[in-house]
């Protein structure tokens, strides 16, 4: 693709990653087990075409989401360390796949 291409691609995934991101509603779950330590899984969907991951999802499978969980990490970390809590964040990509952290809390409970 040429420039022009290029750049018209990356304002349509930029347009579209914006309304996806109006649209898609954050959820945070605490739970708790008798003996456990209390666990924050704070759910995401992202899109892995946009402009900050397009170059990695081309060469890396499960870069969207792997940025998502480091992003929420980065975020909740520091409040859930002081609260006595584990971050679990779940990423899922808008085409179905989870995030490693999904993937083993699936396991985890299946």
């Amino acid at each position: 693709l040429d420039h022009a291409h290029r750049s018209v691609r990356a304002r349509l995934f930029q347009a579209f990653w914006e309304l996806a991101a109006i649209l898609v509603q954050q959820m945070c779950l605490l739970m708790s087990g008798k003996g456990q330590r209390p666990a924050a899984f704070d759910v995401t969907v992202t899109f892995p075409l946009t402009p900050a991951t397009l170059g990695d999802a081309c060469n890396s499978a499960g870069i969207a989401a792997y940025t998502a969980e480091c992003r929420k990490h980065s975020s909740n970390d520091p409040k859930c360390r002081e609260l006595g809590w584990v971050c679990i964040p779940l990423a899922i990509k808008t085409y179905g796949n989870w995030g490693n952290w999904g993937k083993e809390a699936q396991h985890a409970f299946s």
